[in-house]
């Protein structure tokens, strides 16, 4: 067993943004990208996801809200440089 076969390098990068509407009202956004690059394992394609978000929130009370988010996220093999080249 090689246990380099199970290496890889992982970057993530993320931002998230968050503005009061109102004294209730929260509204949040973010984005992030990952990309992973197995080192050795030939075997294995390279892959980077990108996903957004969007969030509300409404505060019932002082220790008690309620909201809903929304998620996009889209995972790629095809476009992250491999050395397969991932035809």
């Amino acid at each position: 067993i090689d246990l380099s076969q199970n290496r890889y390098d992982r970057n993530d990068v993320a931002m998230s943004l968050e503005h009061d509407l109102s004294r209730r009202w929260t509204l949040s956004g973010s984005a992030a990208h990952q990309f992973v690059d197995f080192e050795q394992n030939e075997d294995r394609s390279d892959s980077q996801t990108v996903e957004f978000g969007l969030a509300a929130r409404y505060r019932l009370s002082e220790r008690q809200d309620v909201g809903f988010a929304i998620r996009y996220a889209d995972q790629s093999f095809d476009a992250a440089p491999s050395r397969l080249g991932a035809e």
